[in-house]
């Protein structure tokens, strides 16, 4: 590809107080702010909380974009008015606009933004978060060709996501840039005492803990984690299991029964709400373990790379981008293998040289997935467009 000189991009997607992606987003574009000017046009209000579960509004005060020269923002998309839709596509005055994909009911609105851009004959760079949806549906595959067909280069997270994305929709590898998801470093550090974290949350005062953090959904396997947690509460006595974040379906159906019908309700704790941004390294801190046991995924997890940025140990599944989250093969186990899973868990817990080891690879790695590098990455990809 050639590469040509930029001095300036649009960017579209979600800045806070928006969910979604916003945190990737306003790191991103302030990173890229340092280089080069970044016009970055923003849903003002994204879809209806039924389409998302989680809620799309984070109130936390510290969730915010701080201003910066370089850095230019319009709130202007509104999900449910399509004149902002217009509007949004006639402010770009780049010639490179680089669109966030992340969730298909987004496609309406950048179908008629990407429609727009292209009479204006702009260079489209999508970076695309998911691949493959979480859940599944038969018109996903349809409706993401559609927004897709308009991008002459794309970003995705893991060469496992480069290999999907070229196979699905088929894409020249050589357009497609792999730029790891930088750690998410964001949160404040942790404001309490170990014992303190353990009182507020009513944690046993001693004993590894384990955390599953984040929105719980059925494709990130905490079912075949609660499944694992006898063996591993028998290997390790005193093992605890923190369960924190909003559960989208039936948390007594799909996971309380589980619980109860193992005994296990002495080593499960719930926090079955969404964590506000002051209060995760609180979390991060009391835990001895991260668990991704994550039965299918084509994308980078967010939560893995908070674990990076807290140097916490990971243990993974083999789907996704998730083996590249670690550098010890110790840590990996097969997806839906409740032994498996046990018998990793156990590994780590029973290994403190082990456990010490995962803490710096996930430093290392840490340092390695800067946001610095992402966004020189990703500027070397604009002048490739």
């Amino acid at each position: 590809m050639t590469s040509n000189e930029i001095s300036s991009v649009t960017m579209i997607g979600a800045l806070p107080p928006l969910k979604g992606n916003a945190y990737y987003c306003m790191k991103l574009s302030s990173e890229i702010s340092e280089s080069i000017e970044v016009n970055f046009i923003s849903f003002k209000r994204l879809y209806p909380n039924f389409l998302y579960p989680g809620g799309v509004i984070d109130s936390d005060r510290q969730f915010k974009v701080k201003e910066r020269k370089n850095l230019k923002i319009w709130r202007t998309i509104s999900y449910l008015n399509p004149v902002s839709w217009i509007r949004a596509a006639l402010l770009t005055s780049t010639s490179v606009v680089h669109l966030q994909w992340w969730s298909l009911p987004l496609a309406p609105v950048y179908l008629v933004i990407l429609l727009l851009l292209k009479l204006q004959k702009k260079k489209i760079i999508f970076t695309v978060h998911n691949v493959v949806p979480h859940e599944k549906s038969p018109i996903d595959q349809w409706l993401t060709s559609m927004v897709l067909s308009f991008g002459i280069k794309f970003i995705v997270h893991t060469e496992d996501g480069r290999e999907k994305l070229a196979k699905a929709f088929q894409i020249s590898k050589d357009r497609i840039s792999v730029i790891h998801m930088p750690v998410h470093d964001m949160y404040p550090a942790a404001e309490l005492t170990d014992e303190e974290i353990r009182v507020k949350h009513q944690l046993p005062p001693a004993g590894p803990v384990l955390l599953f953090f984040g929105n719980i959904r059925p494709y990130k396997g905490l079912d075949t984690l609660i499944k694992a947690m006898p063996d591993v509460v028998g290997a390790c006595p005193g093992a605890h299991l923190l369960v924190a974040g909003q559960s989208w379906g039936n948390w007594d159906k799909n996971y309380g029964q589980i619980i109860r019908s193992l005994g296990l309700e002495d080593s499960v704790t719930e926090i079955l709400d969404y964590v506000p941004m002051s209060e995760v390294a609180n979390l991060f801190e009391v835990t001895d373990l991260i668990v991704l046991p994550y039965k299918h995924f084509d994308a980078q997890s967010g939560i893995g790379n908070v674990a990076l940025a807290m140097k916490k140990p990971l243990v993974v599944t083999s789907v996704g981008g998730l083996e590249e989250l670690v550098r010890d093969e110790r840590a990996v186990c097969p997806p839906e293998d409740v032994p498996a899973l046990a018998q990793t868990i156990t590994r780590v817990l029973t290994n403190a040289d082990l456990q010490k080891k995962l803490s710096m690879d996930s430093a290392h790695l840490g340092e390695l997935y800067s946001w610095p590098a992402a966004a020189a990455k990703t500027i070397n990809a604009y002048k490739e467009c």
